[in-house]
């Protein structure tokens, strides 16, 4: 009964996974400010679930603190936030412009895999545009199921267990493919997508096919060449004899008393 019960549930997983997938494809998640450069970014990053976490924090942080901003050198910037709260305190931020890093005593990119208020506060008041690319996690963006193994991951493992990842990653592609196309204009895209994609692969195969062919030739010839010359030399081969095979054979078979020998 539990692992009955424990298929179904995560056939419910499965399921309402994809609909999640299907809805971030074919949709952008309500936003409160439409206009916003940064904001437009991470919704066509971030899938919807996390796009309203996204907006919270920056909602949070760009309406809810005074700024004051002292340039350190000509890349690094210090920037103290003072947030409208009881108990107002004083927040240190740097922000290195050349590599597009926030420095600040707040974990929540290491516990929850986006910006904190104060970062994003940051990136509005220096004018980011967009979200740099080291502070979003692939997991949560809406292109993680089509993420593909680098080439040099795949050189360092054997041969069978690359063509088996490789396979499941194709195979994986080709599922969210048909799960993007869902409705009848999607349907067609994601047909004509195979069908064009079939001739290619087609005419390289047959390309090695014909390689191959040709190579196998090539070290016939000199074979066939020694046959040729010692062929007078050769005794002919004959047929074996014929040797009837042993089986159940046709005869009567003898009772008990026939076996018996007569005196």
């Amino acid at each position: 009964m539990f692992v009955v019960r424990f298929e179904v549930l995560v056939k419910g997983w499965h399921r309402k996974e994809v609909d999640e997938d299907f809805h971030c494809y074919r949709s952008s998640a309500p936003h409160i400010i439409k206009h916003s450069i940064l904001l437009k970014h991470a919704n066509d990053v971030y899938t919807h679930i996390l796009y309203k976490l996204f907006e919270v924090e920056y909602l949070k942080g760009v309406g809810a603190c005074d700024h004051e901003v002292t340039q350190c050198d000509a890349t690094l910037y210090k920037i103290e936030l003072t947030t409208h709260e009881r108990g107002s305190k004083v927040r240190v931020i740097f922000l290195d412009i050349s590599t597009s890093e926030v420095r600040f005593i707040c974990k929540k990119i290491e516990c929850l895999g986006i910006l904190c208020s104060h970062g994003l506060v940051t990136l509005y008041i220096m004018n980011f545009k967009r979200i740099p690319k080291q502070y979003i996690l692939n997991r949560w963006t809406k292109k993680a199921r089509g993420r593909m193994y680098c080439e040099g991951e795949l050189s360092q493992r054997n041969s069978n267990e690359y063509e088996i990842v490789l396979r499941n990653l194709a195979m994986r592609l080709a599922y969210d493919l048909v799960t993007m196309g869902q409705g009848q204009e999607g349907k067609e895209v994601v047909w004509s997508t195979l069908q064009n994609g079939r001739q290619p692969l087609h005419d390289v195969m047959k390309k090695l096919s014909l390689d191959g062919q040709s190579k196998v030739r090539d070290g016939e010839t000199n074979e066939h060449v020694h046959k040729i010359t010692s062929e007078e030399d050769e005794t002919p081969m004959l047929d074996p004899h014929c040797v009837r095979t042993k089986g159940i054979s046709n005869s009567k078979l003898k009772g008990h008393l026939e076996k018996v020998k007569k005196p």
